[in-house]
């Protein structure tokens, strides 16, 4: 019995003396795998962060237009104002926001069957965007 645990122990001692380290072809593949895997995560990182301003900056022109598009609302139901003021040309001019956003309205009016109406539209526009347009359209009754 002896015999057989000594001979397993030097069978033991053998293989673990052949796998102490790596081999070349080991670490090669290994930093090969490792610096993909590294620039793969970089360029999400990256990614992700021009996305994430993106997605803030839309936030904040959707909260501007959404601010201006209550301002005309609000001064279509103002009795010193109305109907007729929201649809004289330069009475809502461009603005000059904070961040690098600006804000302008288009108005177009008209009538049909004697309502008239007026289309808004408020667009605002960043360095990052394209541009936001909220639109609605307003009657005079």
């Amino acid at each position: 019995m002896k015999s057989i645990k000594n001979s397993f122990f030097k069978f033991l001692k053998v293989q673990s003396a052949d796998t102490n380290g790596f081999t070349l072809i080991e670490l090669v593949m290994t930093i090969v795998i490792l610096s993909v895997a590294v620039v793969s995560m970089m360029n999400l990182s990256s990614t992700v962060l021009i996305k994430s301003s993106q997605s803030s900056a839309l936030s904040q022109a959707v909260l501007y237009a959404e601010e201006k598009m209550e301002e005309i609302r609000a001064d279509k139901n103002n009795p010193g104002r109305g109907f007729d003021w929201i649809t004289t040309a330069g009475n809502y001019s461009t603005e000059n926001l904070a961040n690098g956003f600006t804000r302008s309205v288009i108005v177009a009016d008209g009538s049909h069957n004697g309502i008239s109406y007026a289309l808004i539209e408020v667009v605002v526009h960043h360095g990052e965007l394209s541009g936001y347009q909220l639109t609605t359209w307003l009657a005079d009754y």
